[in-house]
């Protein structure tokens, strides 16, 4: 057996086989993004911006409105909630009084009201009290270089002789304020006791309007009770 022979051809078989490799030059064609595909991204890539900002902008418009008319809220309350309560505490038939309500029409309104009302104590002003009082809703003076006026309501213990009236700005910036009185089925701008035979009107009708934009706010309140 002539191993050497065999060598040589095995050698030789393996030999007359091709090994080659094929390297890929700079110039081959490789996978890439099309024109419509980068078309396509774009156009989606805009509209994904557009809707989150239009979303984005929507969240902030609905967060002003909802601040503005929590301020809205809170500026008519300051009003409405000192009225309601000296509405409901309402007194008649003292000494001088012939109505709880009183309205003088010129040359502003002034709504004057008869009625339980917390006055404070002369020795310590942190404890209050509830005493027959006169409370008197008017505008007061104009602010300077602006036509603005404030709403002051003034309390007057009727139990004190001589006491000072305590003010209280609850309304600034007040372009209108108007009060009427619902007499014998009509609303009149003027309600006083010596014009009226009725003890009390049916109700009083409470109207501001402020100077920032067209806010105006308006409210009933039933006097029948106290008559």
């Amino acid at each position: 057996m002539n191993i050497g022979a065999d060598r040589w051809r095995s050698r030789r078989e393996v030999g007359s086989r091709p090994s080659f490799s094929i390297r890929h030059s700079a110039f081959d064609i490789r996978p890439a993004f099309t024109l419509v595909e980068m078309l396509l991204a774009l156009a989606l890539t805009a509209l994904l911006v557009t809707v989150t900002g239009r979303i984005a902008v929507q969240t902030l418009e609905s967060q002003r409105t909802l601040e503005l008319r929590a301020r809205e809220s809170m500026r008519k309350d300051l009003v409405f909630d000192p009225l309601a309560a000296d509405f409901r505490n309402l007194l008649s038939g003292l000494p001088g009084d012939v109505t709880p309500v009183t309205v003088f029409g010129t040359p502003h309104p002034v709504l004057q009201i008869s009625t339980l009302s917390a006055v404070s104590e002369e020795a310590d002003r942190l404890h209050t009290v509830r005493r027959p009082a006169t409370v008197r809703y008017r505008l007061a003076e104009k602010a300077t270089e602006e036509n603005h006026w404030r709403l002051v309501r003034e309390v007057v213990d009727r139990t004190s002789l001589g006491s000072p009236p305590t003010r209280e700005s609850i309304a600034e910036r007040l372009v209108e304020f108007k009060a009427e009185v619902l007499s014998r089925g009509k609303w009149v701008n003027g309600f006083a006791p010596t014009e009226s035979r009725e003890k009390a009107p049916e109700a009083v009708r409470v109207s501001l309007r402020w100077s920032d934009g067209d806010t105006a706010a308006s409210r009933t309140f039933l006097v029948a009770d106290a008559r």
